[in-house]
């Protein structure tokens, strides 16, 4: 036997719409988390290029001067 019968206050097509709505609910939230991921992902991997950049400019300037001291 069911175990909606035991709660005729719920029916079937209502308790449907609900974990229907649930679901959309929280395939908005998980849609809104991916997009902040990507663009949390897109700023660090802008960062993280910068900070090459910066590292190997700062590589060159110490071999120019380790050469000037050679």
């Amino acid at each position: 036997m069911s175990s909606l019968m035991h709660f005729p206050q719920f029916s079937k097509p209502a308790m449907v719409d609900e974990l229907h709505n649930a679901v959309l609910t929280q395939s908005v939230a998980i849609r809104g988390a991916q997009a902040e991921l990507g663009r949390w992902e897109s700023e660090t991997q802008g960062r993280t290029d910068s900070i090459h950049r910066q590292l190997a400019a700062i590589r060159q300037r110490l071999a120019a001067l380790h050469s000037q001291l050679a």
